[in-house]
């Protein structure tokens, strides 16, 4: 007999299993860009899915997984067999480098029952070349995934445990001027994918939307221009939260947006959140970090800019919602938006240069930097009370 239960009955029946209320976390686990930066992994942005009793994370998505990201992931206390899915938005290192390693921890740390019935974690990847022009690459995201456990092939030989790690790749087909695809589909989970520029590259961003705990749009990796298609998975209905990567280099003032090819200026964050109404916005994968001037062997110095700077720029720029210079280990809880910010990373910071000058400064506003200190104030309060319920 084959039964088939009306979505809302699998909803229920999922709620009950996690003893509803369904909670969300969108956790910025890496912040940093295609350089070796400090305090900061290559880029991974995680939703996870859960009552609060198990801090929202009964299921894990992960979003990219760049240089030191996997560490991170470890770091902030999130379980590595609770993840559901793991999506490639794009073969640039700092985006995929670590996800072959993830599967083979995933493997390796499974449980010897776990490991004779082992299928591997699914990993989601667009079709199609990751070239603008496919002439000069004709390569995709999911050739390079299905590659990723090549360097531990001698290793896994040697341990000779169970069936081996596996690259469960789960391609879909993304194309320029596609609506929308709706690559995962479960009770409380969806996740939306369509293609964006990220010239002379190509890379998909993500919308998710998690059953009565908030929907949010992760560009990944998007320019100027590409960021109209951000709009196309606003279409899909409200966004809670906008997740964009942004650079504020050659940014010399408010009133000249200086143009990018390869991603987004604060200009066009700033229009983007506006249009999609956006509660919240979240930067991460930040060019430069902040505070930083240091990465890495180009031919052009990058400019200095401090969280206060790049918070300051955005609110000025007519950002709707609420503003959050993501750290590693930020987080964002859904519903309720409590915002969680990760450690302080000043450490690793350079010395200011000798013109520096801050923002609010330069424009005029003789305002401290209230959200941050804000943002310190609860962050206490959070700890404490965890103490406490412990």
């Amino acid at each position: 007999m084959n039964l088939k239960l009306p979505l809302s009955l699998l909803v229920l029946f999922s709620a009950r299993v996690w003893s509803s209320p369904v909670c969300s976390r969108v956790h910025t686990i890496g912040t940093g860009s295609a350089v070796l930066t400090s305090g900061r992994a290559g880029p991974c942005t995680v939703v996870s899915v859960g009552t609060e009793a198990n801090d929202c994370s009964d299921e894990i998505y992960i979003f990219d997984m760049g240089q030191g990201s996997l560490r991170s992931f470890i770091d902030a206390g999130l379980d590595i067999h609770k993840v559901k899915a793991v999506f490639a938005s794009h073969v640039h290192q700092d985006h995929v480098q670590e996800m072959g390693t993830l599967e083979f921890f995933h493997w390796f740390h499974a449980s010897e029952e776990a490991m004779q019935n082992y299928t591997g974690l699914e990993f989601y990847c667009p079709s199609g070349s990751m070239e603008s022009d496919p002439s000069t690459l004709d390569t995709t995201t999911c050739d390079w995934l299905r590659k990723g456990l090549e360097p531990f092939a001698v290793d896994v030989a040697l341990r000779g445990m169970g069936g081996g790690p596996y690259m469960n790749v789960k391609e879909y087909r993304s194309e320029f001027g596609e609506a929308p695809q709706l690559i995962l589909d479960n009770p409380l989970v969806k996740v939306h994918a369509i293609r964006v520029t990220h010239f002379p590259y190509t890379s998909d961003a993500y919308r998710v939307d998690v059953e009565g705990a908030g929907s949010f749009i992760l560009s990944q990796d998007v320019n100027n221009d590409g960021n109209k298609y951000l709009l196309k998975l606003g279409e899909l209905g409200p966004i809670d939260l906008l997740v964009e990567e942004i650079t504020y280099n050659n940014l010399k003032s408010l009133e000249v947006d200086p143009g990018d090819t390869i991603h987004t200026t604060p200009h066009v964050v700033a229009d983007t959140a506006q249009k999609l109404n956006a509660t919240e916005l979240m930067i991460t994968h930040m060019i430069p970090p902040p505070c930083r001037d240091d990465l890495g062997p180009y031919t052009y110095p990058f400019a200095y800019f401090s969280e206060d700077d790049m918070h300051f720029i955005l609110e000025k720029l007519g950002v709707p919602g609420r503003i959050t210079v993501s750290r590693d280990h930020t987080y964002i809880q859904f519903p309720g938006n409590t915002r969680v910010q990760g450690p302080n990373v000043d450490i690793f910071c350079v010395p200011k240069p000798a013109d520096y000058v801050p923002w609010r400064q330069l424009y005029g506003d003789s305002s401290s930097a209230d959200h941050l200190k804000a943002f310190s104030f609860a962050s206490v309060l959070v700890v404490l009370f965890s103490l406490v319920k412990v």
